[in-house]
C-alpha cells in the first residue's frame, strides 16, 4: 500500500501535469555516483520542480531524499551495473538500488502501471555545490500515517 500511495503523491508533488515540451526546456544534466564511485550515472531532470522526503519506515530509516524522473530514458547508468544490489518490500512495485561495496542507495526504479519512473537519491548528485543543495525545495510527506498528500506535523529531522 505504501508504494502505490507514494507514487501518486510523487506525481502530484512534482507537478507532472506540465507538458513534456515545457519539461524538456527546463532539464539539466546531472552526474552522480555512490560513495566509492563503483556506480556512476547521468540524469536529465528539473530540480526546480522540487525534491521530496518522507517519514515512512523505509525513507525515515534510510534518510531518503529523492528527485523524481518520470521518463526513465532521462536516466543512464554509466558504470557499476554488476555492483547494484536491490531491495523490495510490500507490493514490490519499486526496486531500491544500492551499491554492494559502499552501501549507498543510488536510486529506485518503479512502475505506475502505465509508465516506469526513477527516484534518484539527491545526495548522490556529484555536480551540485553545497550552496545548490541548500537551495533545493524539499516537500515532506506523512507516510508514517499513510497520509502521503500532507506534510507531517514534525519534519525538521527528515
Amino acid at each position: 500500500m505504501f508504494e502505490i500511495h507514494f507514487n501518486k503523491h510523487l506525481l502530484q508533488t512534482f507537478k507532472m501535469s506540465t507538458t513534456e515540451d515545457q519539461q524538456k526546456q527546463q532539464l539539466k544534466t546531472y552526474n552522480g555516483s555512490c560513495h566509492c564511485k563503483a556506480i556512476t550515472y547521468e540524469a536529465e531532470m528539473d530540480l526546480s520542480q522540487g525534491t521530496g522526503k518522507c517519514n515512512c519506515s523505509i525513507c525515515f530509516k534510510s534518510r531518503n531524499w529523492i528527485a523524481f524522473i518520470k521518463d526513465v530514458n532521462q536516466f543512464k547508468l554509466l558504470t557499476g551495473k554488476e555492483m547494484l544490489g536491490n531491495y523490495q518490500f510490500g507490493k514490490k512495485t519499486c526496486t531500491h538500488h544500492f551499491c554492494k561495496a559502499c552501501g549507498v542507495r543510488v536510486y529506485l526504479y518503479g512502475n505506475m502501471g502505465n509508465f516506469d519512473f526513477i527516484c534518484l537519491n539527491v545526495p548522490t548528485i556529484d555536480n551540485l555545490s553545497q550552496k545548490e543543495f541548500s537551495e533545493l525545495t524539499i516537500k515532506c510527506s506523512n507516510g508514517a500515517s499513510d497520509d502521503f498528500y500532507n506534510q507531517p506535523e514534525f519534519f525538521s529531522h527528515l
